[in-house]
């Protein structure tokens, strides 16, 4: 018997009211204050109760280049050589995978994406001209705003599921057929889990409104800025990585017109430095996967 798109409907709709809990970890290290004088001793209690992550940082610690090469033999140690921030990043990202583990190679590249996307971020975000947006919200708001991709593959399987990286006519042909098999978006369903999981409204606008245009959304101020830079970050996220692989002088020249064209009118630096900044978030990315993997960078 065929399966209708109002019968996937109600069951998405079931799904995000028995969605798994949002690991508490995250609304917890969403309250920190990392220029506080126990900021690293909280974070060090963060990591002591996962002895999983803990082995994977020491691990991460003592691959890391450093000037001096005595082997770290404590997760005091590690965190010192690794730095707090770091460790935080790679627990959210930790903490975000474990409510929807990448079991299927779909799930696999949008993990990967979101990291990327979490990244560039990151690096962009303290270089944006207008209103600044703080690079921790920017990282977060990068790792979970495709979080509706993983509830569709659930609900309607990886194989009847449109994806981003196929070639389409537009982003309006690319969500009609979203629509059409499952009667939402994944942006749409990402805004409700995010709602539901109770984060705060600048994460549940950026995942619910990231592909919208600016004329098509009814944000202000600093949840304008960050839906701007997802969009950004998720577009070059979707782009540069095969460029930088395939690293030839026309992927060179591919690289610095998007980093030229669509960036210039938002973002301090020449197109060098966005190039640059570029390529050490993609690399801090690829890091951060090796870790979560718990196979060396």
């Amino acid at each position: 018997m065929e399966t209708l798109p109002k019968d996937i409907a109600e069951r998405l709709a079931r799904r995000l009211a028995d969605l798994p809990v949002l690991p508490s970890v995250i609304t917890g290290l969403l309250r920190l204050d990392a220029d506080s004088g126990d900021y690293f001793e909280t974070v060090l209690q963060y990591v002591h109760g996962d002895p999983a992550f803990a082995a994977r940082l020491m691990k991460l610690a003592n691959a890391a280049p450093s000037g001096n090469t005595r082997p770290i033999d404590s997760i005091h140690g590690a965190l010192l050589r690794v730095g707090a921030r770091k460790a935080v990043d790679l627990i959210l990202a930790r903490s975000a995978t474990r409510v929807f583990p990448p079991r299927q190679p779909r799930d696999r590249v949008v993990w990967i994406h979101s990291l990327n996307t979490a990244w560039i971020m990151r690096r962009l975000a303290p270089m944006m001209l207008d209103e600044r947006v703080d690079p921790n919200v920017a990282y977060l708001a990068g790792l979970l705003h495709d979080i509706g991709r993983f509830i569709l593959h659930l609900e309607v399987g990886e194989e009847e599921c449109p994806e981003e990286e196929e070639p389409w006519e537009s982003e309006a042909e690319f969500f009609a057929a979203e629509k059409g098999i499952a009667g939402h978006t994944h942006a749409e369903l990402g805004g409700l889990a995010l709602q539901g999981w109770g984060l705060p409204a600048d994460f549940v606008h950026a995942a619910r409104d990231h592909h919208l245009a600016p004329e098509q959304r009814d944000d202000t101020g600093a949840q304008s800025s960050l839906l701007d830079l997802l969009r950004d970050a998720d577009h070059i996220a979707m782009t540069a990585p095969p460029l930088v692989q395939a690293w030839t002088e026309d992927s060179t020249q591919a690289l610095r017109t998007l980093l030229s064209f669509d960036l210039i009118r938002r973002y301090r630096g020449d197109t060098l430095h966005r190039l640059d900044v570029v390529h050490n978030a993609l690399g801090e990315a690829a890091k951060s996967i090796a870790v979560l993997d718990d196979v060396p960078a």
